[in-house]
């Protein structure tokens, strides 16, 4: 039932061009947009959908990781 959901496709208006897309990519460009602005609850969404596909993958697909650079300025600067 979830993987029905996940690839029934909708259509939906980016940049005024009409596009269907399966709701798994709408819910997956959704959370990577407010990942990128910062929100970083969307982050590990976006982190834990990546390794469950990497982990589904037999190439491996590609992985997300968490890089936090705030711990590293700290000790540059203190």
């Amino acid at each position: 039932m979830v993987d029905e959901f996940f690839a029934r496709e909708f259509v939906v208006i980016e940049n005024g061009i009409s596009q269907r897309r399966s709701a798994f990519k709408i819910i997956f460009l959704q959370l990577w947009n407010k990942a990128m602005a910062g929100n970083t609850r969307a982050l590990r969404a976006v982190k834990m959908y990546s390794d469950f596909a990497a982990s589904r993958d037999s190439s491996g697909g590609m992985r997300v990781e968490i890089v936090d650079e705030e711990p590293r300025a700290k000790k540059q600067g203190g």
